[in-house]
């Protein structure tokens, strides 16, 4: 897998799944605050996944 798709891959599709679902839940659901920590935590985890995935493959 190429670099170009790989990016596009894992990095801007969640990107853009985590924003759309961000903004539908303060537009929609009247920014739930609980629905928001979750759509982040869930970021920062699958980002904390994808460093460590991208710092193995460098070796």
């Amino acid at each position: 897998m190429n670099n170009k798709k790989f990016k596009t891959l894992f990095i801007h599709m969640p990107i853009s799944w985590i924003f759309g679902t961000l903004v539908w839940g303060i537009f929609v659901k009247n920014s739930n605050i609980n629905f928001i920590t979750e759509h982040l935590s869930m970021l920062s985890i699958y980002y904390l996944g994808l460093s460590i995935y991208s710092q193995k493959n460098k070796n």
